[in-house]
């Protein structure tokens, strides 16, 4: 083809250009058809696959997402199933789900639901996802009072109205609703109030966010329960700030944010001097326990030298060198420590040798001069 040639004249060559399949129109309708039929030997199949029981009530879990399935049908078997994923599918209505009694995850967005219906008997379901998918409205919902967790984004709700049902789940704390075509600022009162359980929201993506001036305080102070708004998460301070601002203005929320910030700085100080205090009782302890160590060392050296001593006297006692006054100190010993000294140390030429040597000394006192005996009393 030449670059001058047309679009239409490039997208009808192309066609003419394709080749044609050899079945005849009937049966590559049905064919169409089969593949896009749940049948239960296909079910098996993805059971397989998906390392899951052949034999189906053993199942607690399918994926049947991404298929092309156009209908729900033949999970009968199926009856100890707790979560279902149906996402990506041709599904254009809710049904043969009668027998999932147990079912407490249903997953399916996108695809072409436009009412909900099929589920109201299941009512131990706790998570349904709903999102992208044709729903105007949420009737037929009411019935799931266990849910917890609904995803509805990307619909087509408008009003309040369309999400009326929604109020009667007093267990419901996670709702999606973003990306929808809601503009009636009065969902916060008709439905949002009136949701106790509340916690996460999302809501951007709807012409309502732009008519609610000062959207998020105006949420946050109105839903006082919400942990998490659009992508963001809802803390102590500005739930504290919003709650000033709603009450007093703008003025009244810079007076609460110097009121937290004032406290931050205070408990920073408090940690602070808290740590300061720990450190000074770690040093103390740190430091009679040295002392101690010192104090075991030094009274064992004492106590060897001092063993050393009294050996030494001994020995000087039994050879009646010595009998009543020891080395430089005031003690004195009478006849009956000396016959125990003499009884219960044994006299080697070692302990006699150094016996002469000179009084023992102790670590920080002043050594006392060697003796100076004469001849006759050596």
């Amino acid at each position: 083809f030449s670059f001058k040639t047309s679009i239409p004249d490039l997208i009808s060559q192309v066609k003419s250009e394709a080749p044609k399949s050899s079945l005849p129109s009937n049966e590559l309708q049905k064919a169409k058809e089969e593949s896009g039929k749940m049948t239960l030997s296909k079910i098996k199949a993805i059971c397989e696959k998906t390392k899951m029981y052949q034999t189906p009530h053993l199942n607690e879990l399918l994926y049947l997402h991404n298929k092309g399935f156009r209908k729900i049908e033949n999970l009968d078997q199926y009856v100890e199933l707790r979560t279902l994923y149906l996402e990506g599918n041709i599904l254009k209505k809710i049904e043969g789900l009668e027998n999932l009694t147990k079912l407490r995850c249903l997953y399916l967005h996108q695809n072409m639901i436009s009412k909900i219906e099929g589920i109201s008997h299941l009512t131990d379901l706790q998570n349904l996802n709903l999102s992208r998918n044709n729903l105007t409205s949420v009737s037929g919902i009411s019935q799931n009072i266990s849910l917890s967790n609904v995803n509805l984004a990307e619909n087509k709700f408008k009003s309040s109205s369309d999400l009326s049902e929604l109020t009667h789940l007093s267990n419901l704390s996670v709702l999606d609703l973003q990306s929808n075509h809601i503009d009636d600022p009065s969902i916060l009162e008709n439905v949002l109030q009136k949701l106790p359980s509340l916690k996460v929201l999302y809501l951007k993506g709807n012409p309502v966010v732009n008519k609610i001036k000062s959207y998020r305080r105006h949420m946050i102070f109105n839903l006082p329960q919400l942990t998490f708004l659009d992508d963001k998460p809802v803390s102590d301070d500005e739930r504290r700030c919003c709650k000033a601002w709603g009450h007093g203005g703008i003025a009244a929320e810079q007076a609460e944010r110097r009121l937290i910030l004032q406290e931050k700085r205070d408990r920073e100080k408090a940690d602070l001097d808290s740590f300061r205090r720990w450190q000074a009782a770690g040093r103390e302890k740190r430091v009679e326990r040295l002392y101690k160590e010192k104090v075991g060392e030094l009274s064992a050296k004492i106590a060897r030298r001092e063993s050393f001593r009294w050996k030494a006297i001994a020995s000087l006692v039994k050879q009646d060198i010595l009998s009543c006054s020891i080395s430089n100190d005031d003690t004195v010993l009478s006849e009956d420590e000396l016959s125990i000294v003499r009884s219960s140390i044994e006299i080697t030429p070692e302990l006699c040798r150094r016996s002469f040597v000179g009084y023992v000394s102790y670590p920080y006192e002043k050594r006392s001069p060697a003796p100076s005996w004469s001849l006759e009393q050596r």
